[in-house]
């Protein structure tokens, strides 16, 4: 219920960027925080609500507020004037979220493609550790990688150990 009471909520006149917790509680209240905003933030940016920036993840939602005073007052302006453009056309022509036509795995394999040999997909690394500028790490296979960088996709919890050392702990694609 409390989303309904959002056109008539003030906009906010400070100039000054907000955490996206904060612009959806002020704006929509907290159940739309807790029941949707989150599990967005969660699955598109993996963040905390709280340290998002509302400028830099979402900023058709600001200019919303800032144009026309209310996010759902600028959504309902926005269909309309889609509407207007489009009056014989049916369905939805304007999304705030896009993604890629196969899915988000597009990027990984995209990239594993692309730079060919230098990636390996589905290693298992058990230690991995600091050689000069390079780092050095030890597969379940007992092969030996030296790498100048390293990018950990991991499945399972990885853990850092003391010392400098970083142990993967379950993580079966480990790259």
């Amino acid at each position: 219920m409390r989303i309904a009471l959002e056109p008539f909520i003030a906009a906010r006149t400070i100039d000054q960027d907000e955490s996206l917790d904060s612009f959806v509680t002020r704006r929509l209240g907290r159940e739309v925080l807790d029941r949707v905003a989150q599990a967005l933030a969660g699955g598109i940016y993996t963040a905390d609500p709280k340290r998002l920036s509302m400028t830099a993840t979402m900023p058709r939602f600001v200019e919303m507020e800032r144009r026309h005073g209310s996010v759902i007052k600028g959504m309902l302006a926005a269909e309309s004037a889609q509407a207007s453009r489009n009056s014989e056309i049916s369905g939805a022509r304007w999304s705030m979220f896009q993604s890629f036509k196969n899915g988000m795995a597009t990027l990984p394999e995209t990239l594993a493609a692309r730079l060919g040999g230098s990636i390996r997909k589905s290693v298992e690394v058990v230690a991995m550790s600091r050689n000069g500028d390079a780092w050095r790490l030890a597969t379940s296979g007992g092969d030996s990688i030296d790498a100048d960088a390293v990018i950990c996709a991991a499945t399972g919890v990885c853990g850092l150990a003391d010392g400098g050392d970083v142990v993967a702990g379950g993580g079966e694609d480990a790259r």
